[in-house]
Order: structure tokens, then sequence, then C-alpha cells
């Protein structure tokens, strides 16, 4: 029998520190950093989670237009994920036709230091929530790789932090949130599971969205969002549905008037 998952906290709710995708606050304290054999790198056992094949699904119509702006087959797109945990993102993608995927078992900011990232077209990833992984993320795509694309999924409580606002407050972005939340899967291999986590791995610890930056202009980028609200609204089915805005504010009230909808 599964384990009961706790309550997901609401939007309001959450607790606005860095934590690990899989774990409550509390849990992140016993949490050990450690070096194993899976993992060339530091890792936190209670941030691996994978990321599920709908996210995906979600912003391949981004990804679409990136590959259309370089005049690339979406086959061709270089897709740069500098975050590893279990190397599923690699087949989701392969299923929507975006095969070019970097993403190996190596780490990131060794390569930052060494000046050895990769070429890349597009840089999508989730990061680990827990230390200051995904301020380090975020200094990255704003600084030495500000001229490329990103696609960040990330809890949505990321965009009130004050390191957010100095990092992001002058790159044109908007975000893409699911309808009904993402649930994330903590590998099997991993016996480190809080309570929250079923017995088959998946949790939805925190509202999670895609934080979107396409390095170009403010009118390019309302053009795409609206192109994504047109798509959104012929996809039928909860797990397919997605609003865009241009704050988490605007997602929560874009997610309460299409559940009203429903009703």
């Amino acid at each position: 029998m599964a384990k009961r998952s706790k309550a997901r906290k609401t939007d309001t709710e959450e607790d606005s520190s860095a934590s690990p995708a899989c774990t409550s606050t509390k849990e992140i304290t016993s949490a050990a950093i450690t070096l194993s054999s899976r993992h060339a790198f530091p890792t936190n056992s209670l941030d691996h989670c994978e990321t599920p094949l709908r996210a995906y699904q979600h912003i391949a119509p981004v990804l679409e237009t990136i590959a259309n702006r370089l005049n690339l087959q979406p086959s061709k797109l270089r897709i740069y994920d500098p975050y590893y945990c279990d190397g599923s993102m690699k087949q989701h993608l392969s299923t929507l036709g975006y095969t070019r995927v970097i993403h190996f078992n190596v780490d990131f900011y060794h390569q930052i230091q060494n000046k050895s990232i990769p070429e890349h077209d597009v840089l999508l990833t989730n990061p680990p929530y827990s230390e200051d992984h995904i301020e380090k993320l975020l200094q990255f795509v704003t600084t030495s790789n500000n001229d490329k694309p990103f696609l960040l999924l990330m809890p949505n409580w990321v965009a009130r932090k004050s390191e957010y606002n100095s990092l992001m407050g002058n790159v044109p972005h908007f975000f893409l949130s699911p309808v009904k939340p993402y649930t994330y899967t903590m590998p099997l291999w991993n016996e480190d599971k809080p309570d929250h986590v079923q017995e088959n791995g998946e949790t939805t610890p925190y509202l999670s969205s895609w934080y979107i930056s396409l390095n170009c202009s403010e009118m390019e980028l309302g053009e795409v969002e609206r192109r994504l609200d047109g798509i959104a609204k012929k996809k039928k089915g909860e797990e397919m549905g997605w609003v865009v805005a241009k704050t988490v504010k605007g997602l929560k009230w874009k997610i309460q008037k299409v559940n009203k909808k429903k009703r």
C-alpha cells in the first residue's frame, strides 16, 4: 500500500526557503550531502526527483519556437540540461523529437570553473532545490550564459525571493504553469524517501512552473505567450492544460479561472 502523501501546499503556504524537490524544510537538516558511486558530484539524496513527460510536453511549443528561430529541425536543436539525476529527461525529449540532448553525469560547477560548458542552443533544466543551487543557476543564465534562451522548472516560491528579483529583474521572461500540478518521481534506487513520497516514488511537494526566457524583446516574448495561450485553449483534458502569465500571481488567477469553468 502506498504511503499517504502530505497535503500539497498552496501558493501562499509554500515555504520561501530553498528546499529540495522531494522534501520538507525539516527533512533537509537531516539529509547528508554525500558523494556516491552513482553520481560524479556531491548530492543531497532528497534532491533526486525526475521530471514527468507531461512537463516537457507543455514546453514543446517553446522548443519548436526556438528551433524555428535558428532554422533548425527539432532533432538538431542542442538542448543542455546541466543537472543530472537519473537521465530520464533524455528519453522524454526524444519522444517529442528532440534527440540532441546534452545531459551527462558530470559536475556542472566544475564545468563553469573550467570554462568547459558544452555548446548548446537552449538551457532546459529542473535544478536541485537544496543549498544555493537555484541561485547559482540563475547567476549562470543571467551572466556568462545570458545569450541563450532558458527554461527552468522551479517552485513558484522562487519568484518571491530577493535573489531572484535582483538577478532576473531586467531579464524579459514569462511563466508557464500546469493547471494540474506536476507529479515528480524519486528514483527507486534512492532509499532515503520522506513520508510524503509514495511507494512508487511519486510526489508533488510544491507548485512548480516553467520560468522561460527566450533572449528576445518583450514584444517577441508577448507573441510567444499569446501563441501558447491559443494552443492551451485547444488542449483537451486536465493533464495537458497549462496557463502562461508574466507573474506567478497571474498564473494563480488564470488557473482559478480555468477551474471555475470546469464546475
